[in-house]
Parts: C-alpha cells; structure tokens; sequence
C-alpha cells in the first residue's frame, strides 16, 4: 500500500521536522505501507513555518488549488490513498470528488475521533485558525461539539528548539493552554498544527490531565489504511451523488487545471 502524505510546509526547510514526521510514519504504518511525504513548492513562504500564510483565506484557497492537483497526481501514479495532513482540511470535499481513492483529512478524522473519546473538544496550538475549524465542525456535523481554540504562546525559535528535542519551553505553554480549554468544557485535544502534533508526539505527551490528545498525524495514516482495505475488500467508496460528490469527467478536469494554473 501507498499513501501521499501531503502537508502544508515545504519540505526540506525543517529537517528535524522532516525527520520527526518520518520516524512517527514508520512507527504508525504497517510494514507493508509507504507513507511518502510532499509539501508546498519551496517558494511557496519565507521562512522555516508558513504561520503567517495561514492566517488568511485566500492562501489556503491557493493550496487549495495545489493540494487538488497533488491528488490527481496521486491517483494516476498509482498511490493507494490520498491524505490531507494539515489541519484546515484544505480541498478535502473537492479532492473527493476529483479521484476514486481515499481522500482522509486531518481535521474531519480527528474530530470524528474526538467525538468517540469524549464529549468536546478544543484545538490547541499557536497559529488562530478557529474560524475554520468552527466551519468545518458545522460541515462534519459536529458543531456543537467544538469548544474555543486554545493559543500557546510561544515563537518560531520555540516550536523549532522543541521540534529538536528541546521542548521545556513549548510544553509548558502547552500544558497551561491546554488546562485552560479544558476548564472551559473540552474532554479532548486536538493539536492546531501537524508541527505541535509532531512534538507531543515524539516527546511521549498523549494526554493532559486524563484528557486525551489525538494523535492526528499518526490517526491519517491509520485510517488511510483501513479506507484502502475496505474499498478492497468491501467495495466502499465515495457517494457519487449530489454537487458536492459528482465526479467530473477527466477531460473537463485536465481542461480546468491546465486553464487555470494547476499543475
């Protein structure tokens, strides 16, 4: 089995970061699998974090486009499984209906996840994407379940110095942030960005208080696995009826992306 992984960052720019969602791949996949990482272009930002591209909307409008065109190219490589790995979920719905594979988005299975462990939940990281995650929650049918983001106060140097293993500085921000969301109604955590989901994870953090943190890059490879095993062995897929699931024919989509710029 193969799986695109595709994140919001370039690769490359963070080697420890690289590295860390490598080590966590192998320790999640089953032998079998290939987990294959792609980011953005490396012109996509300045920098080592596109924090600040992700403040607004008409950036992820532009991965958007990229991502949708990243999953044709999975598909007709012949990949197996087609993951979204950042938190917005950004052309999830479209993806699906673009390509026959499964489509898994790191905020909908994290979510979907969250509700059978608990009650509520909260995301807690350093970049505000609440707006979003309000939106997509009402879409997954889980907006009453989503409680106010929790913001960690910490720098670029900070998230880099935990991401290689220095992490004093960001857990304790983490923990404070995240007792607060709690206090105010979540049982479950979602990390806000692969990067803080990378770092719990690595640094042995799964849960607070007896609130568990999901596992969210490690969660979309696993259910990756399970949604190629059923369209396998079951022949479950994605519904094809309705305009947000209706498949395009190939010609219109080639005709589309080349039209407009994604390649």
């Amino acid at each position: 089995m193969k799986l695109w992984f595709q994140k919001h960052i370039t690769v490359g720019k963070v080697p420890a970061l690289d590295d860390g969602y490598e080590r966590h791949a192998k320790k999640m996949a089953r032998p079998e699998t290939q987990v294959v990482f792609h980011g953005m272009p490396k012109e996509a930002y300045q920098g080592s974090f596109p924090n600040e591209m992700v403040n607004y909307s008409f950036p992820e409008t532009m991965f958007t486009s990229y991502f949708l065109a990243r999953a044709v190219e999975a598909e007709r490589t012949g990949y197996d499984a087609f993951i979204i790995g950042t938190a917005p979920d950004a052309g999830l719905r479209d993806a699906r209906t673009l390509v026959d594979i499964p489509v898994i988005g790191y905020s909908e299975i994290s979510m979907h996840m969250a509700c059978m462990l608990g009650t509520h939940f909260a995301y807690v990281g350093f970049v505000d994407m609440q707006h979003r995650h309000e939106e997509n929650a009402r879409i997954y049918g889980l907006g009453e379940r989503i409680r106010p983001w929790g913001r960690v106060q910490v720098t670029a140097r900070q998230v880099q110095d935990a991401l290689e293993g220095r992490a004093d500085v960001f857990l304790k921000a983490f923990f404070e942030t995240a007792r607060k969301s709690i206090a105010e109604g979540a049982n479950v955590i979602i990390p806000n960005e692969g990067l803080t989901n990378e770092v719990l994870y690595h640094q042995g953090i799964y849960e607070v208080d007896g609130v568990p943190i999901i596992d969210s890059s490690g969660l979309v490879i696993k259910q990756a696995e399970l949604m190629v095993d059923m369209q396998k062995m079951s022949g479950m897929h994605t519904s094809r009826k309705g305009y947000y699931f209706a498949k395009p024919p190939t010609e219109m989509v080639d005709h589309m992306m080349g039209l407009y710029g994604a390649k």
